[in-house]
């Protein structure tokens, strides 16, 4: 046997000579209900009880596996009684941990209060800002009217038929993508647009989503965009159309939830929904390095939004191509914050503008102000939003970063400072450009 093995048995053998010791077994099962205890009292937010709860799960498993081990060795030796108690032990064990796991985990999911804010009170010494309500407000320079929206949803029952069997393409993308300086142009333009909206996570990398405008001129910087009919009180029938769609531009180029391993360079898959009226049409294809994914859905066969859809969005980028001032596209501002509430009471949105001079990655963190504690650390750590600002433009590109506050609940308002951090993709430090203090409140689970 080598050194390392001849350590290993030793250690199992030092370890399955005094583990079945009662005191030992109470010990184990003492340290572990410390930060259970603590946790299963609504202190979710505890960061330091939950890492001290998860290495004493770790210690459980090792302790497990541990005493599995002994009981074999003990049973190859001929000792089965002994060896039954061991594993008896070990099932004893085994079901006390899962069953901690278990009612923890249904805890935290229908908890409605953590007790975070009880004892909290607003600061005396510090203003507080408001959250706004209602979305953001459109300061940029280039105010749309969305034709793009009208003209997309006007072609149900109208417009030409997509044809599954005859490939589609962008070739206004496909010229632009072919250089660097053609993509270096596509990517300022979607950053600067209102139109668009650039997006990075970790599954689909960098991409872009076709924006929409509300009633009032709002834009809205959903992934998916909806219309439905409502009922008229007066007659009980169905008034408006049903339309929901989508059109993404992926530029990681590698497969991701959508473009799966084999995909062909022009797809398309029809699915009529079950128990109702709607069709849903998914579209994928390629341009150039670009990967386009189009979703429609509407009470009519035949794909119409997706072909209106492909043409209004090559037209929009052959006039990119012809286009050499990138400023129309964006505004002339300082940089621009604003804090609007979301659906619920502990969702926010970011609203941002600003042009840090090089591509980065925007980030959020906040703390309680009168005693300190980070807010939804690592929460927030997953809302990071990808800058493509270019200090060649004298023009704010535009981000939004949807987060929650998870500490307290509805309407136990307390102090939070705020603070937006761009780390840069050149490796320099990450740096703060802006920070205010608001009164929020948490989620209620």
């Amino acid at each position: 046997m080598s050194k390392t093995s001849n350590g290993i048995m030793k250690i199992i053998r030092w370890y399955g000579a005094g583990w079945t010791h009662p005191l030992w077994i109470f010990i184990l099962l003492a340290l572990l209900s410390i930060p259970y205890i603590h946790l299963m009292s609504g202190n979710w937010h505890d960061a330091f009880f939950a890492k001290l709860f998860n290495i004493m799960m770790l210690f459980q498993v090792i302790h497990i596996v541990l005493a599995g081990i002994t009981g074999i060795m003990v049973l190859c030796r001929g000792r089965i009684a002994h060896a039954l108690a061991i594993f008896a032990e070990c099932a004893v064990f085994f079901f006390v941990m899962i069953s901690m796991v278990m009612a923890a985990a249904f805890a935290m999911a229908f908890a409605d209060n953590d007790h975070f804010a009880d004892k909290l009170e607003l600061p005396k010494d510090v203003q507080l800002s408001e959250p706004l309500d209602g979305g953001y407000e459109q300061h940029f320079q280039r105010i749309v009217s969305d034709t793009f929206q009208k003209e997309v949803v006007g072609v149900i029952g109208n417009g030409p038929s997509l044809k599954p069997e005859e490939e589609h393409h962008l070739p206004a993308l496909e010229r632009l993508m072919a250089t660097a300086e053609g993509k270096r142009k596509v990517l300022d333009y979607l950053s600067a647009c209102s139109d668009w909206t650039l997006r990075y996570n970790d599954v689909d990398r960098l991409y872009a989503t076709r924006n929409s405008h509300d009633s009032k001129g709002m834009v809205v910087c959903s992934e998916y965009h909806s219309l439905f009919p409502s009922t008229n009180l007066t007659t009980g029938l169905k008034e408006g159309v049903h339309a929901q769609y989508s059109f993404r531009i992926y530029f990681d180029g590698t497969p991701n939830r959508l473009f799966a391993k084999g995909k062909k360079p022009f797809d398309c898959v029809v699915t009529p929904f079950r128990g109702g009226e709607q069709i849903g049409v998914d579209t994928w294809l390629t341009s150039g390095s670009a990967r386009i994914y189009i979703y429609d859905e509407s009470v009519v066969s035949g794909g119409q939004m997706t072909v209106k859809m492909l043409e209004l969005v090559n037209k929009e980028f052959e006039a990119l191509e012809k286009e050499n001032d990138m400023s129309i596209y964006g505004e002339k501002c300082p940089l621009t914050v604003k804090l609007y509430n979301g659906m619920q009471g502990g969702m926010y949105l970011l609203d941002i503008w600003c042009n840090p001079g090089e591509t980065g990655m925007l980030s959020v963190k906040a703390q309680e102000i009168t005693k300190g504690t980070r807010l939804s650390e690592h929460r927030l750590k997953e809302h990071q939003v990808k800058v493509y600002g270019c200090s060649q433009m004298d023009v704010s590109f535009h981000s939004q970063i949807d987060f929650t506050i998870y500490e307290g609940n509805w309407e136990q308002y307390y102090g939070a400072r705020l603070e937006l951090w761009f780390t840069p993709d050149s490796g320099a430090p990450a740096r703060l450009i802006w920070t205010d203090n608001y009164r929020i409140q948490g989620w209620m689970r």
